[in-house]
């Protein structure tokens, strides 16, 4: 139920000015995570500043709200009251003032992004909001890469990653592509289109003036969203004669279907104008379309522009949809980046075979054996679909500049929601329908795997998986399965099983940390004084950390996963910066996590690949220079302050002074005790009336001292004739 009232310009309501409409939605509810996709990406502009991430809604008569939905890896999120209207376009951007000066004012702009798309390659990930700040649903996830197959001219050179056909999985890297850069100077294939109201059944095409045009993939379709339904226009795509609905004008009898140049198929249709035209006298008409008049539909068609010409006006007679385009030459410069607009590269794809690398043990020590015997390099490929497909087509390479590298078996197949494990040991004459053997090894030092599908002698890459040097007896994959977005080294793996998360347990401790850090150890990457963490492990066996979790919000425990390779030797510590400056791993300068910590409060957890928790602390408020950790090492009940840090050391404190009661006074039954402490230790004040008792009461609460003295007060009940008093030092909670 819409209530509507209208108001004055004072602000005061409009007597009578009051509607209440009803508004019934018979259809199933439409849902964000299949039609927001992230559509484009400028993650390395040429002009600096000007780097944006495109979200576009696919529904056709679908709006979405987007009010407090986070785009992962831009730190961004979008505010109150945004609305993605259906068939539109939303724009997240590193500088309003920067990128509206390159881009030109009025695109659809929600804000500035807080972080940095970094330029070798990130996982964008759009999150509905939850209970907790990153507890939403993924609506949208892309992991994109400066280096092959993603092409690199959207590396700096001018050009933007643009997703293809955005109705086909956007974490595929064949469905993303950039315009290059170094094209040749000439007219470019431009996508056209215009969303309205239609009130008649005729459509017509001419040009202002003499001249011709390339039309091709002529659409009109209901709803507000190009080419999505189907196309009213019998031929559109001119593949076949124009049949009985259209008409060709007299005077531009020389329209006529084309191979010279078209945008799909084999034909184009080419409009050759003598004089120029009109609405009413065009050179192209169509008639009797199977529309309903009064509805709103969108007409869509690329064109190809010649060196003459007026202009091209193309539309349906009555109601607003019409649309007039220049056909001045438009260089491939142009349609570099189209954010806010349709993307110059759009087409839709044969569609992609859903098929994934979903897991791979370069180093086989103790893994399984091929038919002969042999443990060799293996790769799992997963059918993430419902229906069986077949392998016909489909290659692997480890060289991104050779996609036809190693075909699998023509015949073979695999069933849906079914594994398939391919030997990648140099020896495909072994190789059939069951046991695919290709034509090189995996590197066990790190390397790249592409899984490739050839669409009629087109190339797409339907994955990419970069991995690096992995320890023999471990795998690398994906979990969820069939994710690209989501890939980790696995310690038990699962050759042509479901993958699984879990590992050995490890006894590895948060040890100590330091929240602020002012001048006690420089962070060796940069020389900044960051905080830190130090792990411990207390086992006489080195303790394998690969793929284990460090966080600061026991919320997330996949905050931040420590690299492969990471080990805690025996009896040894482990030191991480807590610094969010991820660009400073893999420099040998030390571990730095993705968080940083509070000075006014955090906590930290480790959690193991399957999110079970290993270990967690939480601390309060901290002082300048002192850290805080377990006393001695490990311990499960003590920790303490510590003036004298010991990063990647034992820790070490002082014993402090015994506390001393420098005055006792007594007032009736209240019994006053004044002790010497030393601040930043943590005391319990305790009682018995019979010192030879075995255990003590405690009095009042456990406290930490913030000043040398501390008076205690006991209120007896006056009918005590002796009581002792003590004070003991505590453990922190």
């Amino acid at each position: 139920i819409l209530i509507v009232q209208g108001y004055d310009t004072a602000g005061q309501p409009v007597p009578d000015a009051t509607a209440t409409v009803q508004v019934v939605s018979r259809g199933p509810p439409r849902q964000p995570r299949d039609h927001i996709v992230i559509n484009e990406i400028m993650y390395h502009p040429a002009q600096p500043d000007t780097g944006f991430v495109e979200i576009h809604n696919t529904a056709p008569d679908f709006a979405f709200d987007l009010t407090g939905y986070r785009l992962r890896g831009t730190d961004f999120e979008f505010t109150e009251g945004t609305v993605i209207a259906p068939g539109a376009y939303l724009l997240v951007v590193s500088n309003r003032r920067a990128f509206s000066s390159h881009f030109g004012l009025g695109l659809p702009v929600a804000g500035e992004f807080a972080g940095r798309l970094r330029n070798a390659g990130e996982t964008l990930t759009l999150v509905s909001p939850g209970l907790a700040p990153d507890a939403g649903q993924v609506i949208n996830q892309v992991s994109y890469s400066d280096a092959l197959p993603w092409p690199s001219d959207a590396d700096g050179r001018g050009a933007s990653l643009q997703l293809i056909d955005a109705y086909q999985d956007n974490r595929r890297p064949g469905n993303w592509t950039a315009v290059l850069v170094d094209a040749p100077t000439s007219p470019v294939w431009r996508a056209v289109s215009v969303t309205g109201i239609a009130n008649s059944t005729s459509l017509f095409l001419f040009l202002a003036s003499s001249g011709d045009v390339l039309i091709d993939d002529l659409c009109l379709v209901p709803g507000a969203v190009p080419e999505n339904g189907l196309n009213l226009i019998a031929g559109g795509d001119f593949e076949s004669a124009l049949g009985p609905n259209w008409t060709v004008s007299e005077l531009d009898s020389q329209t006529a279907r084309t191979t010279a140049h078209k945008h799909g198929g084999s034909f184009s249709l080419q409009v050759v104008s003598t004089y120029g035209g009109n609405r009413l006298l065009p050179s192209v008409g169509y008639e009797n379309i199977a529309l309903e008049p009064g509805s709103q539909y969108t007409l869509s068609f690329w064109y190809y522009p010649s060196t003459a010409g007026g202009g091209l006006t193309a539309g349906i007679l009555g109601g607003d949809i019409e649309k007039t385009v220049s056909l001045v030459p438009v260089s491939p410069s142009s349609a570099l980046a189209t954010p806010g607009t349709a993307n110059s590269v759009r087409a839709n794809l044969p569609a992609l075979a859903p098929l994934w690398i979903n897991e791979m043990m370069p180093v086989n020590a103790t893994g399984p054996t091929d038919r002969f015997g042999d443990r060799d390099a293996w790769i799992e490929l997963y059918n993430a679909g419902n229906q069986q497909v077949a392998l016909s087509g489909i290659y692997f390479t480890d060289d991104p500049t050779n996609l036809l590298k190693s075909p699998l078996p023509a015949t073979g197949t695999i069933p849906a929601g079914e594994r398939l494990v391919v030997w990648a040991d140099a020896e495909p004459a072994e190789s059939t329908e069951t046991e695919p053997h290709l034509s090189f090894q995996l590197s066990p030092t790190g390397g790249v795997v592409t899984l490739v599908q050839d669409l009629s002698g087109t190339l797409r890459v339907l994955d990419h998986l970069q991995y690096p040097a992995i320890a023999g007896g471990r795998s690398f994959g994906s979990f969820p399965e069939g994710d690209p977005c989501a890939r980790r080294l696995f310690h038990n793996p699962t050759p042509g099983r479901a993958n699984s998360q879990s590992a050995s347990p490890v006894r590895v401790v948060i040890n100590e940390w330091m929240a602020r850090n002012r001048s006690t150890l420089p962070d060796p990457a940069d020389g900044d004084y960051d905080d830190w963490i130090e792990l411990f492990n207390p086992d006489p066996v080195a303790a394998d950390l690969s793929g284990y979790t460090l966080t600061d919000d026991l919320t997330d425990p996949a905050n931040w996963s420590l690299p492969i390779g990471t080990t805690v030797p025996p009896n040894g510590f482990l030191l991480v910066w807590a610094d969010n400056e991820l660009d400073q791993n893999g420099l040998g300068l030390g571990l730095h996590a993705g968080f940083r910590l509070s000075q006014e409060g955090d906590a930290v957890g480790l959690f193991a690949p399957d999110g079970s928790g290993i270990d967690m602390v939480e601390f309060g408020s901290q002082q300048s220079d002192v850290s805080q950790g377990r006393f001695p090492d490990a311990s499960q009940s003590l920790i303490v302050a510590m003036t004298i840090p010991t990063p990647g050391r034992p820790n070490q404190v002082p014993l402090p002074p015994p506390p001393v009661a420098t005055e006792i006074s007594v007032e009736g039954p209240l019994v006053h005790i004044a002790w010497a402490v030393q601040s930043g230790v943590r005391y319990q004040a305790q009682y018995t009336d019979d010192v030879g008792a075995p255990l003590w009461q405690p009095l009042g609460e456990a406290f930490l001292a913030d000043a040398p003295t501390r008076i205690i007060t006991d209120v007896t009940s006056g009918l005590v004739w002796q009581r002792f008093y003590r004070l003991t030092l505590q453990p922190f909670e």
